[in-house]
């Protein structure tokens, strides 16, 4: 277990849960000084202490919505930038292959597009540096599994019992308890010698991957 630096103060942030996106919308957030658009997601969860949590991502500069928070514009753009937190979103689920089922319901500028789907959240970190030379670092959740949509027919607490049915699995404790211990490469190499890992081709295809919502450094943080 990692110890905590006792003058490292930590984030109120809630994560590790999953949640439905139950209500979605674009808004300003006048209490920052260039007031930028936010697209909120207000999410059903499984964390019974935390039934509904709101996400929020910034669009970036200059995007507006006209319509009460229905859609979102730009004047030269069709789409949010990748050094945004709403382009961040946009990559974390091109990265888990869920953009062939987002793009079949709608534009991501179109809240609705959003309503309905099943995401676990995990918190990510990321450094940033303001107009004025401020740097920083933000944490922020963001999906780091697709649990699929409402039209799946699934209950979202079934949905993750299932996901957590997985990750309970002898397999998954033995790698877990691995990649706590080694290094990404080291760790593959001991993972493909497990009983049952050459069997499941959907696991070993997710071995090599590093990313924050990678299975490797999913696992550590677990």
């Amino acid at each position: 277990m990692t110890e905590k630096d006792p003058w490292e103060p930590e984030s109120d942030l809630v994560s590790d849960y999953a949640g439905e996106a139950v209500d979605v919308w674009f808004a300003v957030d006048a209490n920052l000084n260039d007031s930028p658009t936010f697209l909120f997601i207000k999410m059903k969860t499984d964390n019974e202490q935390h039934p509904e949590i709101t996400e929020r991502y910034n669009c970036g500069p200059d995007w507006r919505s006209y319509d009460g928070g229905e859609t979102v514009v730009h004047p030269t753009r069709t789409t949010f930038s990748g050094r945004s937190q709403a382009g961040t979103l946009l990559a974390k689920i091109k990265e888990l292959g869920a953009a062939p089922a987002m793009k079949a319901r709608g534009a991501p500028t179109i809240a609705k597009t959003w309503v309905g789907t099943r995401w676990w959240m995990e918190a990510v970190s990321k450094p940033y540096k303001l107009r004025d030379g401020t740097e920083g670092v933000s944490v922020r959740n963001y999906p780091s599994r697709f649990l699929g949509t409402e039209e799946d027919g699934e209950e979202i607490i079934s949905a993750v019992e299932a996901s957590r049915e997985v990750v309970d699995s002898p397999i998954m404790r033995i790698i877990t308890s691995l990649a706590k211990d080694l290094p990404h490469k080291e760790w593959v190499d001991k993972v493909l010698d497990v009983d049952g890992v050459l069997a499941d081709d959907e696991l070993v295809r997710r071995l090599p991957d590093t990313t924050d919502s990678g299975l490797y450094e999913t696992l550590r943080r677990q």
